[in-house]
């Protein structure tokens, strides 16, 4: 809900670039502040995977994509 009330205001005040960018760059800053606090980002590819799957599971999210993955 707060985030639907959010995006209406900051549409509406900024319109829908700036909106869409505005949720980009908080999305990128919950991301790193998740990595940083919630996930051993000093082990191998396999395990770092695993545990962000076990993370999101725990914390009912269900949504994972990665984008780019060189390894």
């Amino acid at each position: 809900m707060l985030e639907y009330c959010m995006n209406d205001v900051l549409f509406k005040n900024f319109g829908i670039e700036k909106t869409d960018e505005i949720f980009k760059q908080a999305s990128y800053l919950i991301e790193c502040e998740f990595a940083k606090n919630a996930l051993p980002l000093d082990v191998d590819e396999s395990t770092f995977i695993s545990t962000l799957v076990q993370a999101l599971e725990t914390l009912k999210v269900g949504i994972l994509r990665l984008e780019n993955l060189v390894l």
